[in-house]
């Protein structure tokens, strides 16, 4: 390393990006795409054991309002995941 290099521990703003791309990357690996797969359609299912309802709503509710592929669900956009 050079001498002008402060090494990872002593960089605390990269520690709260590293901490906010690790979250966001598990609520969506193991939440929202999980969500998508289990769930073929939307808009009559039966509320499987994971994930749970209140995220099953919260993502329903977003794809009703901003996003309508994620209700959609074709069949490329499940591949992608």
């Amino acid at each position: 390393m050079g001498p002008n290099v402060l090494p990872f521990s002593r960089r605390k703003l990269d520690w709260v990006f590293v901490a906010f791309f690790l979250i966001n990357l598990y609520f969506v690996t193991y939440i929202v795409d999980i969500e998508q797969l289990i769930i073929p359609d939307p808009y009559h299912y039966q509320q499987p054991p994971w994930p749970p309802a209140a995220m099953v709503k919260l993502i329903h509710g977003y794809g009703q309002m901003y996003d309508p592929l994620v209700m959609a669900r074709p069949q490329w956009w499940k591949m992608t995941i």
